[in-house]
């Protein structure tokens, strides 16, 4: 997996390149000559892409600037390379000056791919439905395209892990540890992520109909995209979380904190809201509804 987060490449000749899988987010891309070049899978939230060549580059679940999923698929892209990381390799090493670096202190080590625990092959793509893993420490775990349905995920701690794309429909995620995970394009209707950690988890695209986030702290979260329909969020904390163009209609969002929240473009028709908390929050219509010099206590 190419990592380019916050990299300069202004102007560079990337023609052909294969980016596929990739972090790019935050990168400098203007004027650069992405002709040709493979960016399946490739997260480019917060890229500068202005100038950038981008006229036969392959795109497909490609997250783009804005946070959108540019021509979402459901399974694997046509493209799409990955390569195994095999249990013998060195470890991805990440040093101070990366914004990660804190993040990875706070939250521990992460499970080498390949691991085997209750049962279950810890890597992208694997099969384990109603897999048993309650409480189990699996900090970046790479799931992506993993087959979840129905395991019991509960109070297990996957921070910073990759769960894009993942199949989680009726999984118990309940009072796990999601901070800073990847779980975009996800399918995990009716799942449970009841008082679960969501702090700068990215949803964006996900499939959460029918889900459960009662009472789940998702502080700035991204849900831009997102099928909440009739999704449980009842005291739920939102806070500086952006929800732009999710489908929240029939949601239950009472007595949520949706203080500094960006609902633009949403959809919200049969939406609950009783109790719920508006500071500085962003309507559909683009309107700031309670606008406060601050939203503290």
């Amino acid at each position: 997996m190419v990592s380019l987060t916050g990299a300069s490449l202004r102007g560079a000749d990337l023609r052909g390149a294969d980016l596929s899988n990739g972090l790019a987010d935050g990168a400098d891309f203007r004027g650069a000559d992405l002709r040709g070049a493979n960016l399946s899978n490739l997260d480019l939230a917060g890229a500068k892409m202005k100038g950038a060549r981008l006229s036969g580059a392959t795109i497909c679940n490609t997250i783009m600037p804005d946070g959108t999923v540019s021509h979402p698929v459901t399974g694997v892209c046509p493209k799409a390379r990955f390569s195994p990381y095999p249990p013998s390799a060195p470890p991805m090493r990440v040093y101070k000056p990366d914004p990660l670096y804190a993040v990875i202190q706070a939250f521990g080590p992460q499970v080498h791919s390949g691991t085997v625990i209750a049962g279950c092959t810890i890597a992208s793509f694997t099969r384990c439905p109603s897999a048993k893993l309650k409480g189990q420490a699996l900090n970046g775990a790479f799931l992506s395209y993993a087959d979840l349905r129905r395991a019991n995920l509960i109070d297990t701690n996957i921070s910073l892990g990759e769960l894009a794309f993942a199949q989680l429909a009726s999984a118990q995620l309940t009072g796990s540890q999601l901070s800073g995970a990847a779980i975009v394009g996800a399918s995990a209707r009716r799942a449970s992520f009841a008082r679960a950690q969501l702090v700068l988890t990215v949803l964006t695209g996900a499939d959460l109909r029918g889900a459960s986030l009662r009472r789940a702290t998702a502080v700035a979260a991204a849900f831009d995209g997102t099928v909440l329909a009739a999704a449980d969020l009842r005291e739920s904390n939102l806070v500086d979380a952006s929800l732009a163009g999710a489908d929240l209609r029939g949601a239950d969002l009472r007595h949520a904190n949706l203080s500094e929240a960006s609902l633009v473009g949403a959809r919200l028709r049969g939406a609950r809201f009783s109790g719920a908390v508006f500071c500085n929050t962003v309507m559909p219509d683009g309107h700031v509804r309670n606008p406060r010099h601050s939203c503290g206590p």
